[in-house]
C-alpha cells in the first residue's frame, strides 16, 4: 500500500485520514499551485486512485466513500465534491478541462466504466461571429444516485434525488428526482422509483419462469 504526491508546484495541500498509511494506493499529482485533496475520513476502499491537479482546484470526499480505480482530472478553478458513502465500481473517469464544478451527493454508487466531463476538450466556434459557443458547465448528482455501466455524464447534467440512469445512458440534461432514465440522449422511461444496494427478493415471484 503507498501514497505517493508528486509536488510541482506550491501551497499545496493533501489531507487524508491516517488510514491511507496501511490501507490506500493512492496517487496525487500537482503541476500547479494553490490545490488541496481532502479525504479527512477513513474510505471504504481506495486502491489505484490517481488524482491530477492544475491550479487552484479541490477535491474533497465524505466518510466511508470506495474511490478505486477512479481518475480525477482537474486543470484550474475546478472542483470535485463527494458525499458520504459514495461509491466507484473501477475505472471511473471525471475530468475537467476548465473551471467547472462537478458535485456527488450522499450515498450514489456509480459503475465500472463511468465518465463525467464538464467540458467538450474543444471549442465549437460560430461560423459567422468565430465566438466560442461550448463553454464548460457544471454537473450536478443529488443524494443516492446510481449510474449504470459504461453510462456519460455530460456537462450542464443534473441528475436528481434516488434516481438512476441506464446503463451506457448518455446524460446531457436534467433527470427529475425518482426517475429512471436510459438511451442516449437520455430519457425518462420510468418515474417514482427508487433502488437499494442489496438484490432484494420480489414480493411477487409470478412472473418469474
Amino acid at each position: 500500500m503507498s501514497v505517493e504526491i508528486v509536488d510541482k508546484g506550491k501551497n499545496n495541500l493533501v489531507e487524508l485520514h491516517p488510514w491511507f498509511e496501511k490501507n490506500g494506493q493512492i496517487k496525487i499529482t500537482f503541476s500547479g499551485n494553490n490545490n488541496r485533496v481532502v479525504i479527512a475520513h477513513p474510505p471504504i476502499n481506495c486502491l489505484h486512485t490517481i488524482i491530477e491537479m492544475g491550479h487552484d482546484s479541490l477535491l474533497q470526499a465524505g466518510e466511508a466513500c470506495n474511490l478505486s480505480n477512479s481518475f480525477f482530472f482537474c486543470t484550474k478553478s475546478c472542483e470535485i465534491l463527494i458525499g458520504s458513502q459514495a461509491t466507484f465500481t473501477s475505472r471511473a473517469r471525471l475530468l475537467m478541462h476548465e473551471p467547472s464544478r462537478i458535485t456527488i451527493g450522499d450515498d450514489c454508487m456509480i459503475a465500472a466504466d463511468v465518465q463525467l466531463m464538464t467540458s467538450d476538450c474543444h471549442s465549437i466556434l460560430d461560423l459567422t461571429t468565430r465566438e466560442r459557443i461550448n463553454f464548460a458547465e457544471n454537473i450536478d448528482i443529488g443524494d443516492h444516485v446510481w449510474i449504470g455501466l459504461q453510462a456519460m455524464i455530460l456537462k450542464g447534467a443534473k441528475i436528481g434525488t434516488g434516481s438512476v440512469v441506464g446503463m451506457r445512458s448518455v446524460v446531457t440534461g436534467t433527470v427529475p428526482d425518482h426517475s429512471l432514465v436510459a438511451g442516449c440522449p437520455a430519457r425518462v422511461v420510468r418515474e417514482n422509483v427508487d433502488w437499494d444496494r442489496r438484490l432484494l427478493k420480489t414480493l411477487n415471484w409470478s412472473h418469474v419462469v
